[in-house]
């Protein structure tokens, strides 16, 4: 967002034409279509007032409050209300979209989201409709943009940094699609494909043709939701070249290939939906770049088989070791070998993208087929989670041990118990287990130094777990025996002593 000068807005405004009649008749007839009344007078005689048509007529019928009526001069779809009772907040309002030709560069267009409203509270019979330009766009090739009215009282504007639609919160927002067939003549946008798009997109469409005109073809060919997904900023996995003027060279494959794809998908299923469309030409071009034989119609198949599209992630983990052709025959091949373990093919990927991160965390060598390919990929992703177990535990371990060493200065023994810093990992899981409290939980959050814990034992049973400490800086956030239960009176004396020999300022500076 920017804020301009005010010679740069007055060059924004010069390329907006004056609101005219047109644009007020669509904002009445269209955007404000709902807000036609039939104002009706008391006493016996009733007399009735069309706002739409201004004829006034004898209304014979029972009149009740907002209820529907048709104007009989006019047959319009109408809105009772008794002209007597209070309308002092009866304004009807709506926004709509605006196409016209520039007043500076006849190659270019501009459009602009229009506030429109028609106010009834004073007299009825004077209402006007009033547009105000509220956000306004030009477009012309190599450049579009975008400038917001900062307020309803001024026409001072300030640039945004891309297209979007300015009023999106109701789904009733009118887009005036015969302006756009008058202003587009004569421009390169006439011939751009825009009639494919939905005015959820047609704004952002008209901005992506002005920065790379040669969408277009893909617009034209039936590939709508490609160029969308680039709108909206979806992945489509580097797989469009968007400099490209043949189809064949946007998808990066050769005119046979593009073809063979073609008739693969006679139907269009697949281009329906953009990201499954670009995993299936990911596969595709990575095929024939590992110069593979596989045809487009097995890679749909495997892509099907295996549900690829909600596993792609794990797929290209996979991929960084081996073709498509052999990850598709390995995960067939495993599939069936353990097919009571296996509920749908696609959780082979994901045992397989697992068991490799497993591999690579163990450092063992991937290179090796043995171990990319084991013989039964359930047993070796069974066995490597042991292994990171260990791994981690001694990882853990070895930071409790670190920790032991920065806190040992805690050790301290009174009237037969004994205080100190936990030794293990094992050792705080089966502290939780035996006292049946939480601590257990807290040895990940310990061996990071994210808290203190501390072990309570009878001298005379050192290994038998009693009480459990929390410190928190120099002050003991809690004390926890057997089923979380606070500590006895003989415990609580024995902490209170600890306290003020190891926690007071004179303590912590002995330390």
């Amino acid at each position: 967002m920017a804020s301009l000068t005010k010679a740069e807005e007055q060059q924004v405004w010069n390329h907006f034409p004056m609101i005219d009649e047109k644009m007020i008749d669509y904002a009445t007839n269209e955007a404000l279509k709902g807000s036609k009344y039939i104002f009706v007078s008391s006493g016996k005689m009733k007399k009735g007032y069309c706002t739409h048509c201004h004829a006034s007529f004898y209304v014979e019928e029972a009149v009740k409050q907002n209820a529907s009526a048709t104007c009989p001069k006019c047959d319009s779809k109408c809105t009772y209300k008794k002209d007597w009772l209070g309308r002092k907040y009866l304004t009807d309002s709506a926004y709509f979209l605006w196409f016209e030709k520039s007043l500076v560069n006849p190659k270019a267009i501009v459009a602009s989201w229009v506030y429109c409203s028609r106010n009834y509270s004073g007299a009825y019979k004077d209402v006007k409709t009033v547009c105000k330009r509220m956000a306004l766009y030009t477009f012309e090739l190599g450049k579009s943009e975008m400038y917001e009215v900062y307020t309803w009282h001024n026409d001072k504007l300030e640039k945004r940094g891309s297209i979007y639609n300015y009023n999106t919160s109701s789904l009733l927002v009118k887009v005036s699609i015969q302006s756009l067939i008058d202003a587009i003549p004569g421009t390169p946008f006439e011939y751009s494909g825009w009639e494919k798009y939905s005015h959820y997109t047609l704004l952002k469409y008209l901005a992506l043709f002005s920065e790379m005109p040669n969408i277009e073809i893909l617009s034209k060919n039936g590939f709508k939701n490609v160029v969308e997904a680039k709108i909206h900023g979806n992945s489509l996995h580097r797989t469009i070249n968007w400099k490209a003027f043949k189809l064949h060279d946007f998808f990066k494959i050769s005119k046979q290939d593009y073809l063979m794809m073609k008739r693969t998908d006679a139907t269009g299923i697949h281009v329906m939906h953009a990201p499954d469309f670009a995993i299936g030409l990911w596969m595709w071009q990575q095929a024939r770049k590992e110069k593979s034989k596989m045809s487009y119609e097995k890679i749909v198949k495997g892509c099907n088989t295996f549900n690829v599209h909600a596993y792609f992630s794990q797929f290209k983990k996979i991929k960084r070791y081996c073709t498509i052709h052999r990850i598709f025959n390995y995960a067939q091949k495993q599939f069936e070998l353990s097919s009571k373990h296996y509920m749908l093919p696609s959780q082979v990927l994901v045992t397989w993208s697992d068991y490799i991160n497993d591999c690579m965390k163990l450092e063992l060598n991937l290179d090796d087929e043995v171990i990319l390919y084991p013989k039964n990929l359930k047993k070796a992703h069974e066995k490597t989670i042991k292994l990171i177990k260990i791994k981690n535990d001694e990882i853990a371990n070895l930071k409790i041990q670190k920790r032991y060493e920065a806190l040992k200065h805690f050790v301290f023994e009174s009237n037969g118990l004994i205080i100190r810093p936990p030794e293990t990992f094992k050792e705080i899981v089966d502290e939780g287990k035996k006292l049946k409290h939480c601590v257990g939980t807290y040895a990940d959050r310990y061996s990071k130094g994210e808290c203190t814990l501390l072990f309570v034992r009878k001298k005379d049973a050192p290994s038998v777990p009693f009480y459990t400490v929390e410190l928190r800086g120099s002050e003991v956030a809690q004390v926890r025996g057997r089923n979380n239960k606070p500590s006895t009176k003989d415990v609580q004396a024995f902490i209170d002593t600890f306290k003020k020999q190891k926690l007071t300022k004179k303590a912590r500076k002995a330390v």
